[in-house]
């Protein structure tokens, strides 16, 4: 399996992610997952639908519990 770990800025996340779910590649977004909600659920059903793993990551670095 391969996956995407998508970096670029926000306002192309929803484009990358999509483009990597429909390859049927497993897909790791950085936050946010789009700019607005449609896109953000957009995204989110394409990548379900291709049934491959996906996740958005959150980096709580400088949370004090996390520090």
């Amino acid at each position: 399996m391969q996956i995407v770990d998508v970096c670029t800025p926000p306002g192309a996340h929803a484009e990358v992610v999509e483009a990597a779910a429909a390859e049927g590649k497993a897909v790791l977004c950085e936050k946010p997952l789009s700019v607005d909600y449609a896109s953000a659920l957009s995204t989110a059903r394409a990548a379900a639908e291709a049934g491959m793993p996906n996740a958005t990551g959150f980096n709580y670095r400088r949370l004090p519990a996390v520090a």
